[in-house]
């Protein structure tokens, strides 16, 4: 249930992921930093999903119109505007407000973060993946900013961590829409890739009546590429 207060309610979300975001074991200042770093890619993804709290709080703090609040590529905008003032100015939404010491004690850079922003962009604009090379085009802004970031907090970047990271990054990213066929579905969003798929009895809609969508065929495709960068 969301608490009262959405910030608070965005950062409570990393109970629920698939991974400890910012682990016990770890020293206090990184866990900080990352659940910084957590509330930010929370939020934008929570933006693209059409999953913000409701009341328009997020909006509000982002200067959006109440019309416009639930215009997702507006939200989007008005949030990499925001982004920006956490480099050069002072932003507005709590969570970056939070962001900004960790950006400057760690030395981030805006460009994971405008990966991220851009990942959500396109799932606006794109539904479903032609080829595999599309899908890991599309993990490069969903997922692999995610592995820099972490480097970035800890002091460990070099050119061969993040090579790997960014393969740990992607294998796990698609890992998660085979997971999460179902709830893409509802989305209207087929990351699998498309080309040579046939088409699969889904449930969907509110009817719950069976539907042909070809959710993927080539399926060997996506798990030996899968394997292939697990492997790094």
């Amino acid at each position: 249930m969301r608490t009262a207060n959405p910030s608070r309610a965005t950062l409570d979300k990393a109970t629920d992921e698939n991974f400890p975001v910012a682990p016990f074991f770890l020293p206090r200042a990184w866990r900080d930093d990352l659940m910084a770093v957590y509330g930010f890619a929370r939020l934008v993804d929570d933006i693209g999903d059409g999953d913000l709290a409701p009341g328009g709080a997020d909006a509000r703090h982002l200067g959006v119109a109440a019309a416009d609040a639930d215009d997702r590529l507006v939200m989007l905008d008005a949030f990499e505007a925001d982004l920006r003032r956490v480099f050069d100015g002072t932003p507005r939404h709590p969570l970056l407000v939070a962001l900004q010491p960790t950006v400057r004690r760690c030395a981030l850079t805006p460009e994971p973060f405008l990966g991220l922003i851009a990942a959500n962009r396109q799932d606006q604009r794109v539904r479903r993946y032609e080829t595999y090379e599309d899908l890991l085009a599309y993990c490069e802004l969903s997922a692999n900013p995610v592995g820099r970031l972490v480097l970035g907090i800890t002091g460990t970047t070099s050119p061969e961590r993040v090579r790997r990271s960014d393969a740990i990054c992607t294998a796990l990213q698609i890992v998660e829409h085979l997971q999460d066929v179902k709830e893409d579905l509802g989305r209207d969003r087929i990351y699998l890739p498309g080309r040579g798929h046939v088409p699969i009895p889904c449930h969907t809609g509110r009817s719950g009546r069976p539907h042909g969508e070809r959710l993927g065929a080539r399926p060997g495709r996506v798990r030996s590429g899968t394997r292939r960068v697990v492997a790094e």
